[in-house]
Parts: structure tokens; sequence; C-alpha cells
């Protein structure tokens, strides 16, 4: 009967699993064994200790990545541009999109430093469409013992690089959607979230919400719409914070005035009704009737109304 190998003699490599990619030296051929050359109880210890490095190194991994990446981001003079750089460069891997250069794979991004032994990027790639793509689970049986001269110049396994990247594709997947990080409780969030607003870029396109294009013709007529906006509440005061001695920053009838220039301008659409206007001013720019002004339009809410009657003491009914 042949003899059955226990975990010290993988712990210790007087073994290696023969699906250990990578180490091609480490013992002789007959010492390169399967599972069916353990005992049921050994393979289950060998199986929770290789989960274990697995979870372990993409720790490791993943920080170490996302250390490197949050310190090319804070020297970054143009930060939004180096994480669609980095999106783009693992979303290249993904899609096994690296050129072979002399049995070396490189990354196709302009930049990007990326590249790998063709045994190593391939096993990447496979490990993507079996677990990632193909939902086939891991069992991790990769994973070469912890006193492996594997893991020599901080080498890990294909399939933990993979993983750490996935991680690294979410946080950058994250970043360029939300413009900045959420804002969490992870130490992580905060830092990105801290950098990115240190080096924010302006986006060099912006467009109207659908509720301001409704009004305005463009852009360039909103910001002139704001601009005299800050004017007014630049020059408005607040004495006893006394909502009854506010001197008219947010008045209607100042933005009322803004809005006949602008039409005479033709910087809002000429449909646009003035009592929608003043309407969205007060849902959206906070903006306030003055005292005297008896009137109102219609088309306020009752809890608008209210509101008002309870600030000024304007009667509706009248």
């Amino acid at each position: 009967m042949k003899t059955k190998y226990t975990f010290e003699d993988w712990l210790n490599v007087k073994v290696v699993l023969k699906t250990t990619k990578g180490i091609f030296d480490e013992v002789s051929e007959e010492n390169k064994v399967s599972f069916e050359d353990f005992d049921e109880i050994e393979v289950v210890k060998i199986k929770e200790k290789q989960k274990s490095i697995f979870n372990e190194l993409l720790d490791k991994k993943y920080n170490d990545l996302k250390s490197e990446f949050l310190l090319k981001l804070e020297n970054s003079k143009l930060p939004q541009s180096l994480i669609q750089r980095e999106y783009n460069s693992i979303q290249s891997l993904f899609k096994n999109k690296f050129s072979c250069i002399n049995n070396i794979y490189v990354s196709p991004i302009k930049g990007d430093n990326k590249s790998y032994d063709a045994w190593y990027y391939l096993s990447m790639i496979n490990h993507f469409q079996n677990c990632k793509v193909a939902g086939i689970v891991n069992d991790f049986s990769e994973i070469p013992s912890p006193n492996s001269r594997f893991y020599l110049n901080n080498l890990v396994p294909p399939e933990v690089m993979l993983s750490a990247y996935l991680k690294m594709f979410n946080l950058v997947a994250r970043m360029i959607s939300l413009k900045k990080p959420v804002v969490s409780k992870q130490k992580d969030d905060r830092i990105i979230e801290q950098i990115i607003e240190k080096n924010e870029e302006k986006p060099l396109v912006r467009q109207l919400s659908p509720e301001e294009a409704r009004f305005f013709v463009g852009i360039e007529a909103y910001d002139f719409f704001i601009k005299c906006k800050n004017g007014i509440k630049n020059r408005g005061k607040i004495r006893k914070n006394n909502i009854d001695e506010f001197q008219s920053p947010l008045e209607l009838n100042k933005y009322s005035g803004i809005f006949h220039f602008m039409m005479s301008k033709k910087l809002i659409f000429e449909k646009t009704n003035h009592s929608s206007f003043l309407k969205y001013l007060i849902e959206k720019h906070d903006a306030i009737i003055p005292k005297n002004q008896s009137k109102f339009p219609h088309s306020y809410s009752d809890s608008d109304k209210e509101k008002i009657e309870l600030w000024y003491g304007v009667d509706f009914g009248k």
C-alpha cells in the first residue's frame, strides 16, 4: 500500500501539491503529490491552512497596493486622471488585454508599469475566468506551504494578486462614480477623501440638472445666476439672529430683479413662467418673501404658505 503523507509533510515542504503553480524545483518529481495521497483528516488541515494563508496574503497585498496608490495619488498633480488610469489598467487585466513581449505580459495603458511572467499572468486570467466569471468556488489548492521558497522576494500566488486587484478595482470604481469616496468610519476612506478634496480637479464639462435645465439656457447662464445670487447674499446682514431683521439677501424681490434682467438678456427661456421660477427659488435656493409683500403666487403649496405666514404674518386669503 502506498504511504500516506501528513499535514506536516506538506507544511515542511517534504512534498508539494501538484496544484501549486510556479514551484518546479523544490522537490523531486516523485514528491509532487495530490490530495489523494493524504488521509482525509490531513486534507482538511491542509485546506484550512491554505485558506488562512490566502486571506492573510490577500489582506497584506491589498493594503500594499492601496498604500502605494494613495501615495501616488497624494503626490499627483492630476489625481482624477491617475484614478482613471488605474481603473483602465485593472480592467485591461480582467479583459486579458495585456500584450505579450518575449514571454512577458505588459499593460497596454500608457504610463502603467504592470508586467508579469507569462505563467503568472495566465494563472491570474485563469483564476478570474474560473472563480469570478464561471462561479467556480475557490478551494485554495494553489496555495503553497508557508515554508515554501515560493514566497521569497515577497512573491504572492497569482490567485491572491488577482483577488487584490479586484478589491483595488472596486475602490477606484467607487472613487470615479462618486468623484470622491463615501465618507465612512474606515480610516482609509477618510484618508482617500482628504487626498481627493485636496487635489480635486475641476470637471471640464458640467451639465445642468433637470431642474436647472427647465429655466436656464445653458451652464453659463446658471453660473451667471449664482454669481448674482452670491452678490446679493454678500451684501446682506443678520442682526441678533432675528429673521425679521434679515436685510433682504435672499428676498424674492431681489431675485425677481435678477429674473427680469436675465430674461431680457435671453439667459432664461422665454416661456419660463415667473411664478414657477419663484417657486424654484423657494425650494432650491431658500428664497423668502419680503415682509411687506402681501400677495404671493397661488402655485405654492399650503406648507409653503404656512411657513411664510409664520415668518411674516402674510395673509394669503387677501
